[in-house]
């Protein structure tokens, strides 16, 4: 059975909320250091831009490269991230809040979460130091860096 492990970050700057939202996300497989795949992003910059909503689209686009690279064979994802909410809300520790910008891409993350779990994997989520999800942030503030 492969096992799948998944980092995810988001960030919202200069200002939260307001400012430019990107996310970073890298993926694993069967305990490798080298990933097989990373990515970020901008998803947008201005009203609606928060780092919750920042959180979540790195979880959704690292679930959707998840899904690029898996065979249908019995699978693990095991997600990690540094965002107390996303990890309490997936986890359904938490309610999401229909009045946060975030909800739209929660929405987008639990509709995917359903369709790999229909799949037959078993997805977990679990909080992850800051610390230790550095590759991730710095992925989520590539834009910041570009000239």
């Amino acid at each position: 059975m492969d096992t799948y492990t998944l980092y995810f970050d988001g960030s919202c700057g200069p200002k939260n909320p307001g400012g430019t939202a990107a996310y970073g996300f890298v993926l694993l497989k069967n305990g490798e250091e080298k990933p097989i795949e990373t990515g970020h992003g901008v998803i947008g910059t201005g009203e609606g831009m928060t780092n919750n909503r920042a959180e979540f689209a790195g979880l959704y686009e690292g679930m959707a490269c998840f899904c690029k690279h898996r065979d249908g064979s019995p699978t693990t994802l095991q997600v990690f991230g540094d965002s107390n909410l996303v990890i309490q809300v997936m986890n359904k520790h938490w309610k999401p809040r229909k009045d946060k910008a975030y909800y739209s891409t929660f929405e987008m993350c639990d509709g995917l979460l359903r369709e790999i779990r229909r799949t037959g994997a078993f997805v977990t989520f679990d909080c992850v130091p800051r610390e230790k999800n550095t590759i991730c942030d710095d992925l989520s503030k590539a834009h910041q860096k570009k000239v």
